[in-house]
């Protein structure tokens, strides 16, 4: 049996129980039920609906149309604002796949990762047994609180939030 995924998503939701006393909102398409679900597909492919998926294209937003912006609620100045670009997306790109074969590379080898100097992060990292750093991590307890601002005073209202055009 061949395996074609919008085929697989088509009879997982045409298959699906519904459940009683909920709106389609808010349960989707229902419990899901495998057999039933196992039944429908084979149909469809008996059907060859798979012949009648069409080719898909999907279109992202080009890096120049992206800026972020940062504020601060209780700051009176605008909000900072850092605008994006094809020569930033490259950039981050190259940085992201550098980073990403200096891992491949000491996986093949089977180097170990560099550990961090610092030992403070790895108190409440799960992962710090890979390390020989713990067992397990630990709990938030003893963790230096951050003060905060207090937004108690602060008038927010969403019409104060400019919508992004596309």
């Amino acid at each position: 049996l061949l395996i074609n995924g919008a085929l697989i998503k088509k009879a997982i939701k045409n298959s699906a129980i519904p459940l009683k006393g909920y709106l389609p909102l808010e349960q989707g398409s229902g419990v899901i039920n495998i057999p039933k679900a196992f039944e429908y597909y084979k149909k469809y492919m008996e059907n060859k609906e798979y012949e009648q998926i069409l080719d898909y294209e999907i279109n992202t937003i080009s890096p120049n149309f992206i800026e972020i912006q940062y504020w601060y609620p209780l700051n009176p100045d605008p909000a900072e604002v850092f605008p994006y670009s094809d020569n930033n997306h490259s950039s981050v790109k190259s940085e992201i796949e550098e980073l990403v074969n200096q891992i491949n590379s000491a996986l093949s080898k089977g180097t170990d990762f560099p550990l961090t100097e610092d030992h403070s992060p790895c108190l409440y990292c799960e992962f710090r047994s890979l390390c020989n750093r713990g067992i397990k991590a630990g709990t938030f307890d003893n963790l230096r609180i951050v003060e905060q601002e207090d937004l108690s005073n602060v008038q927010f209202d969403l019409d104060q939030v400019s919508e992004i055009e596309f």
